[in-house]
């Protein structure tokens, strides 16, 4: 048979996809072996506080009731903190379910650029300006959520969040940007404005509605004492808007959440019974007592 042959036999693209699928196979099982091996997972109670990075995606041109050339507003970003409490019980082995009360600040600085005419010292050039929208929401929302121990003490999460406002605020406003320093907007009429900045407004956000978003998340869970009692847990979150911030918007708000939490592991009183060793009942001690001489009496 020839060489080629004997390769395109036993080695066909086919046998070299299987190869790779039953390949992933095995780690997959290996990891949900591995997983299911570990202790069980104990109930856990806990404050957690992040840093959250808020990202926004838009398609809408001015906030309602204000007016605006701005071509659109399409995407935006923000620093904010996250911070609450959580409860965690465990569902099997090394699965856990529980929710997340927590708070949430997501601003937004959107920023669309256009040129335009400006007059500078009498004299029309070109420059441009930037339709400008800033400002926060403040939401809160509970968050129930999956854990899964993977290995060791890292676990994965998946969940979701149900939020609703509990403030905002905005403004809104275009700015000249070009020439830096000098140059004023022209009005409609082709008179001088004397102004670098027009069509200013603030406010609250109307008409914002529920926000539930899905939420995938991980952790490494730090003991902080001999028991596993108290955790130090490093954690990371990332959940999607999928709702717009208000309605007739094309507007939703994401956020990654990064920090720490603080979490309590109570031993239940049976559990702690199962981890002390059995106590193994202690050998009769032999009388070391010499047995007393009888003496025959004296006759």
């Amino acid at each position: 048979m020839p060489a080629h042959a004997y390769r395109s036999r036993y080695h066909s693209p086919r046998s070299s996809a299987l190869s790779r699928a039953a390949l992933v196979c095995a780690l997959i099982l290996c990891v949900v072996c591995t997983a299911f091996a570990q202790d069980t997972i104990r109930a856990r109670y806990g404050l957690f506080g992040h840093a959250a990075v808020a990202i926004h995606n838009a398609d809408f041109s001015r906030m309602p009731g204000t007016q605006s050339c701005c071509a659109g507003f399409t995407s935006g970003s923000g620093i904010g903190l996250a911070g609450g409490a959580l409860a965690e019980f465990p569902l099997a082995q090394a699965v856990s379910v529980g929710a997340r009360l927590a708070v949430l600040t997501q601003p937004f600085n959107m920023i669309s650029t256009e040129p335009t005419l400006v007059l500078v010292a009498g004299e029309e050039q070109n420059g441009a300006f930037e339709h400008r929208l800033t400002g926060s929401m403040m939401t809160l929302g509970i968050e129930p959520l999956i854990g899964v121990r993977v290995f060791n003490s890292f676990y994965v999460h998946a969940g979701g969040r149900i939020a609703f406002v509990l403030s905002s605020s905005y403004e809104q406003s275009d700015v000249l940007t070009l020439p830096e320093r000098t140059g004023t907007f022209v009005n409609t009429d082709g008179s001088d404005s004397r102004k670098r900045t027009r069509n200013e407004f603030a406010g609250t956000i109307p008409e914002t509605g529920l926000q539930i978003s899905p939420m995938i998340g991980i952790s490494y869970e730090l003991p902080l004492n001999a028991e596993g009692t108290l955790l130090l847990v490093p954690e990371a979150f990332y959940h999607m808007g999928v709702m717009n911030v208000y309605s007739d918007s094309t507007w939703k708000a994401s956020s990654l959440r990064a920090g720490i939490a603080f979490k309590w592991s109570p031993v239940s009183r049976k559990q702690s019974q199962l981890d002390e060793p059995a106590t193994q009942p202690e050998p009769p001690i032999a009388d070391a007592t010499p047995p007393k001489e009888t003496v025959p009496p004296v006759i």
